[in-house]
């Protein structure tokens, strides 16, 4: 096998990783958030955590941009102190 084989080869089993990792948030994410429309300190609040930038780092941001399963209940503003989150509702 070539060095640049085998390169290809660790980079797609890391790529294959970093999925399967951004997969359980997001599903974690969605079983905390069920039906509900919550605010982030209620996210963080139900996961058990106390630090809401990193529930926020490694959840919402991970299922807004990259997965696209929730969505924010206003989009204009996403700093607002009002700001909710809930599944991104079939279209």
């Amino acid at each position: 096998m070539s060095s640049l084989c085998l390169i290809c080869a660790v980079v797609s089993c890391a790529d294959d990783s970093v999925k399967k990792v951004e997969n359980f948030y997001t599903q974690k994410l969605l079983d905390v958030l069920g039906n509900d429309t919550l605010s982030a300190a209620e996210i963080t609040k139900r996961f058990g955590r106390s630090h809401r930038p990193t529930v926020s780092k490694n959840y919402l941001n991970l299922a807004l941009a990259q997965q696209g399963v929730i969505e924010m209940t206003i989009p204009d503003k996403p700093k607002s102190r009002y700001q909710q989150y809930r599944k991104r509702l079939s279209r």
